[in-house]
């Protein structure tokens, strides 16, 4: 895929510099120059479940939102899907995050695929 030019990434432990912000959506992700934006639909917040069909985040509105960028590589356009196996927010600040998710750049590049696990009880 281009956004990862093939390769994989893995970050692990408890000083890996993850930032998990939230958004009014969702939640955008930042780890070790990459970045990661899950968005619900419009007047949506993320909850456990299935998003299919998602576009570009954050201009998705009828749609779920996606975008998985790093090292310099994004995309213009969006295709794809994510599903979210655990989410806990405390006073508006994530506790608990698990998302499987597959990305398509331009709608037809070969797909980045991959999971994100913030003190997540998922595997």
């Amino acid at each position: 895929d281009y956004v990862s030019g093939g390769r994989d990434f893995y970050v692990e432990g408890p000083n890996d510099g993850m930032q998990i912000i939230q958004t009014q959506r969702g939640v955008h992700v930042l780890v070790q120059g990459w970045q990661l934006l899950f968005e619900a639909k419009e007047g949506e917040f993320l909850r456990v479940g299935k998003y299919l069909k998602a576009e570009r985040a954050p201009m998705a509105k009828e749609v779920p939102g996606i975008s998985i960028s790093g090292q310099g590589r994004g995309c213009n356009q969006t295709s794809g899907e994510f599903e979210v196996l655990e989410i806990e927010l405390i006073s508006g600040q994530i506790q608990r995050l698990a998302v499987n998710f597959s990305q398509r750049c331009e709608k037809r590049m070969a797909p980045i695929a991959g999971m994100l696990r913030y003190n997540s009880t998922e595997r």
